[in-house]
């Protein structure tokens, strides 16, 4: 189907998505730069910290429910073990009220 009907877009498409990738990883590493520089910083105790906030991307929330799973091998346990496992971390299941 693709032969019989070619995307006269796709290689602008595929540049555009190097592009994006190319992107985001400079704004990873821009992040990370800033981070360290802020510790630096804020050790030596200049103010200046706080002006490079804006630059540092925040790191994701680890899951708490797949640290659970995590700890059981990928495999998925039974709901007795699941709840203990939880109850372990402080965790609990509960029905979310609307």
């Amino acid at each position: 189907m693709a032969a019989a009907c070619p995307d006269a877009n796709a290689p602008l498409l595929a540049e555009a998505a190097d592009a994006i990738e190319q992107h985001e990883a400079f704004k990873q590493e821009v992040s990370r730069e800033m981070e360290e520089y802020s510790k630096w910083c804020k050790s030596v105790g200049w103010p200046m910290s706080a002006l490079l906030e804006r630059f540092i991307i925040p790191k994701p929330k680890p899951d708490p429910l797949a640290d659970v799973l995590r700890d059981f091998g990928g495999f998925m346990p039974d709901a007795e073990d699941f709840r203990t496992a939880l109850e372990a971390r402080g965790l609990e299941i509960r029905a979310k009220v609307q």
